[in-house]
């Protein structure tokens, strides 16, 4: 699952928040023992990159969290993000979800 994400083009210090399931039984997946967790991002234009995220809180509740920073989200359009976490118990990856960016004024000064 992921949560309600507003992005804009630029923006910087945005959470995102994703729970991270059980595909087989849509359980929230106990990620206390995480070793790796990773966000991938795919821009309007096909380009990829993956960014290194944390906890949430202990991990029990299965969320998940990265913050946006500077150069991140580039351009305003619809971009997909899925995420994927290593722990003792395996590897899960998240469903593809898609993210709408939104343009923002640019204001000569």
């Amino acid at each position: 699952m992921t949560e309600n994400i507003y992005l804009h083009q630029s923006d910087v210090g945005t959470e995102i928040l994703i729970t991270v399931l059980d595909f087989r039984t849509n359980l929230v997946v106990d990620l206390s023992s995480a070793s790796t967790i990773k966000f991938l991002f795919q821009d309007p234009d096909g380009n990829t990159f993956s960014r290194d995220g944390e906890l949430y809180t202990d991990g029990l509740d299965g969320i998940v969290k990265y913050k946006t920073v500077e150069g991140d989200i580039d351009q305003s359009g619809k971009w997909e993000m899925q995420c994927y976490v290593t722990t003792s118990n395996g590897t899960y990856y998240t469903r593809k979800t898609a993210l709408k960016v939104y343009s923002v004024i640019e204001v000569d000064d």
